[in-house]
């Protein structure tokens, strides 16, 4: 869920970022090793920005997502920007496996107050290949045996995934920054679906996610507390 950009695409405010990312793959050269393919690593970005904060959606990307957090009007990013996210990934034959773990901090103001909000978020995602081919982490996903012909009985690749996330917004966020009335505390969700790749460059997905956001008291927040979102992309 991003800050500081009015839409899901890129940034858009004045100030400068700094970004880097360490990952290792301790077991690599260990032949044999259940664990050679595990991979751990480090990321972190720190600025300085200021301009219009953006409020949180669930999901963060694409159309259609819930704004499950706003910020009260007025309210701005005016300083230092840090983020850190450690991660990790593994794969094992048809399986694979992805967490992390983010710690994000924002120097906000309005009229009223300035102040250093924390918020932090958390996912872990699991997939497995139903048609044997072995898991690896490219863009694509998987590399197809067979690509799709009827005509010679083969169908592609079909993947079965599964996911769950959580985020904390920083309590002093409420209710200098944000309305706790219209603005989640936090929100909960998870995913299962499934992919079909045609070809190792085109597969269809299926997603169903259901999240539930958290008001005051840890209650669930007004008539707007869990969506069911279906969703599909070719």
């Amino acid at each position: 869920m991003r800050d500081n950009t009015i839409t899901t695409d890129f940034q858009s405010y004045d100030g400068y970022d700094f970004t880097a990312r360490i990952m290792a793959h301790p077991f690599v050269n260990q032949t044999n090793h259940w664990l050679k393919e595990l991979g751990i690593g480090i990321g972190s970005m720190y600025g300085n920005v200021s301009g219009k904060l953006s409020d949180f959606r669930e999901p963060a990307q694409g159309i259609g997502g819930i704004p499950m957090f706003k910020y009260v009007d007025g309210t701005a990013a005016a300083g230092q920007i840090f983020e850190i996210a450690p991660q990790a990934y593994y794969t094992r034959g048809s399986f694979r496996a992805f967490g992390e773990y983010i710690f994000h901090s924002q120097e906000v103001q309005n009229i009223t107050a300035q102040k250093t909000l924390y918020n932090q978020s958390w996912q872990v995602a699991a997939s497995y290949i139903l048609t044997g081919e072995n898991a690896i982490f490219i863009p694509s996903g998987v590399i197809v045996k067979q690509n799709f012909d009827p005509s010679q009985h083969h169908w592609g690749a079909v993947e079965i995934k599964a996911r769950y996330n959580r985020l904390y917004v920083d309590p002093h966020a409420f209710p200098l920054f944000a309305d706790p009335n219209r603005s989640a505390t936090g929100a909960k969700g998870w995913t299962i679906g499934v992919n079909w790749y045609f070809t190792s460059q085109m597969k269809a997905m299926l997603d169903y996610q259901q999240a539930i956001f958290q008001g005051k008291g840890g209650k669930t927040l007004g008539n707007h507390g869990v969506e069911h979102l279906l969703m599909t992309r070719l």
